[in-house]
């Protein structure tokens, strides 16, 4: 996660990651921001999470990973998806952050297929449908589109089309997605 972070204050925040639990950490973050626009909404009752509304960050997590309809699917490498999918939309992934993505993933406990996944997804494009496809619940929904933010800052017309276009088939709620950024800019603030 932290090679695919441009900037010092991003990778001080995978750091932590790494340190609490980088799934919880994201579902933390994504939590917070779903509280702030719930919060902001005229009705708040029409914007609750239906049945059994999560009460705090680490059962919002659970709650993204146990809505999914495919249980084999791991959520952490939707995520990594979802990051890779967002790093190369201003077009590419250049030769020394692909080679350190590389050394990482090697260094990590992960399967060799999960390893192979990730390699195969640095290789080619990801395709908007390809991330949103068979994903299910706000706070999954919630949880990719904010790791997609913490991996590019939007300066780029590509990137923010991507967001824009991610936030849309994702069907997230009308203000969220700007919710979500500002939970990302506030870490980002936090950890500098």
């Amino acid at each position: 996660m932290a090679l695919l972070m441009g900037s010092k204050s991003a990778r001080k925040i995978a750091g932590k990651a790494a340190t609490y639990g980088g799934a919880a950490l994201l579902g933390g973050m994504a939590f917070k921001a779903y509280q702030n626009w719930q919060g902001s909404q005229q009705n708040p009752a029409e914007t609750a999470i239906p049945e059994q509304s999560p009460a705090d960050p680490s059962s919002f997590h659970q709650r993204a990973i146990s809505q999914q309809p495919d249980q084999s699917a791991n959520p952490e490498l939707v995520l990594v998806k979802a990051m890779i999918a967002a790093a190369k939309a201003d077009g590419h992934i250049d030769a020394d952050e692909q080679q350190r993505i590389f050394q990482a993933v090697e260094r990590t406990g992960m399967s060799a297929s999960e390893k192979g996944l990730i390699f195969d997804y640095l290789q080619k494009d990801i395709p908007i449908f390809e991330l949103t496809s068979g994903v299910s619940g706000i706070e999954m929904k919630a949880e990719i589109y904010l790791a997609s933010c913490l991996v590019i800052t939007p300066d780029h017309p590509a990137e923010r089309t991507h967001l824009d276009n991610l936030a849309m088939a994702l069907q997230l709620p009308e203000g969220l997605p700007g919710q979500l950024e500002q939970q990302e800019h506030e870490a980002l603030a936090e950890a500098a």
